[in-house]
């Protein structure tokens, strides 16, 4: 878990001292992250003899460890033995809301929260399953609770916007994202998140100015925000400013010459642009890998409202593109055939716009299909 160990030693503030010389080995192994040890010692003890305090520190190793359901043991044990212990009702419902027991996760964020309602990390675990729940409504108020304290997590910003969003309240979500920017660590992860999601909101409803400042802004905190490179590259593509997106194409062959790329990019490509046609959206890639011979190039994928591909269009260097005199020619697989489409044949310096209105014609069926491979045969 992403913060837990950060939560271990908060854990320790709504702990009374361990006692013992056994206990304060324990102790020791815990607040120096040996979980391992930690699990090992008490292991060797029957779960009778163990204290609260004892039983609470196991849960939080083993959660460390994603022993879950182990973990889950340990603090119901600690609970019913001191029925005060507000952090063990609240890391309960943390391995609860892990095991996707959302009902019960949230039963035991109440505990918590009725223990000790000033600390905001209740109410931000709360809001979360209820997020994951898709009660949105609910997940707002816990979420707008939880920032009515002066030492929220940041991160409870990022996740009202959500909730806003969801709850189709886009306009309280850009702003709640907006108020983020001036609130939180501006060298954090909190302020880089927000900017993703102010730049995508804003691309998705065609505010691409704004859209393009808030990726300005991304790639002027984290310039190696890869992601944040392509999605400045569909804004520029969005808004045809085609010469700008390709010139900010050139930064991404760059890290991937040096190796600096995710490896989802390497397999994948990266998305340069998205449009929609007859209510579906379609996914604009282009790979980064030129090997000698045959290649696909730029693909189209054709997405359903789930965002499941029905169709992909791409270019291919292909033989039948160079005797044609050209770089790329557009084909598609329709099953357990693939179809070239001779017709539709780009050089290497294309003209963007021409190639998109080449592949909705082939969409569209207006294209003629030329030669077609039996991919079940070799040939």
């Amino acid at each position: 878990m992403k913060n837990c160990y950060t939560l271990l030693i908060i854990g320790l503030c709504f702990l009374s001292p361990l006692h013992g010389q056994e206990e304060a080995t324990l102790h020791e192994l815990y607040a120096t992250g040996q979980c391992d040890q930690f699990v090992e010692q008490v292991q060797t003890h029957s779960r009778d003899s163990l204290s609260a305090q004892v039983c609470f520190l196991s849960g939080m190793c083993l959660m460390q460890l994603a022993e879950y359901q182990q973990a889950l043991g340990y603090l119901d044990q600690a609970v019913r033995m001191d029925h005060e212990l507000a952090m063990g009702y609240y890391m309960k419902a943390e391995v609860l809301l892990q095991l996707n027991r959302l009902s019960d996760a949230l039963i035991q964020y109440d505990n918590a929260i009725y223990l000790k309602p000033e600390v905001p990390d209740f109410q931000v675990g709360k809001g979360n399953a209820l997020f994951q729940s898709g009660r949105y409504p609910e997940a707002i108020f816990a979420f707008q609770e939880a920032l009515s304290f002066s030492k929220c997590p940041e991160q409870a910003y990022v996740l009202l916007g959500r909730a806003y969003q969801e709850n189709k309240q886009l306009d309280l979500a850009l702003s709640t994202w907006y108020e983020a920017l001036e609130k939180v660590d501006a060298h954090g992860n909190t302020y880089r998140e927000c900017l993703h999601r102010l730049g995508q909101a804003e691309y998705l409803r065609e505010n691409y100015p704004a859209a393009e400042t808030a990726y300005d802004r991304l790639l002027s905190a984290k310039p190696d925000d890869f992601q944040g490179v392509s999605k400045l590259i569909q804004v520029y593509f969005a808004n045809g400013q085609y010469q700008k997106g390709n010139a900010l194409k050139m930064q991404l062959y760059g890290a991937y010459t040096r190796g600096l790329l995710p490896e989802e990019m390497i397999e994948k490509g990266f998305c340069f642009d998205q449009f929609m046609w007859e209510g579906k959206r379609v996914y604009a890639y282009e790979r980064l890998e030129e090997p000698a011979g045959y290649y696909p190039k730029h693909l189209f994928l054709v997405t359903d409202d789930r965002n499941q591909v029905l169709e992909i269009i791409q270019t291919e260097h292909a033989p039948e593109a160079s005797l044609a005199g050209k770089k790329y020619i557009l084909g598609k697989t329709e099953g357990d055939t693939h179809i070239l489409f001779e017709e539709e044949a780009f050089d290497d310096n294309f003209d963007y716009a021409a190639l998109k209105k080449a592949v909705i014609r082939i969409l569209r069926g207006k294209t003629q299909p030329g030669r077609r491979v039996d991919l079940t045969k070799k040939e």
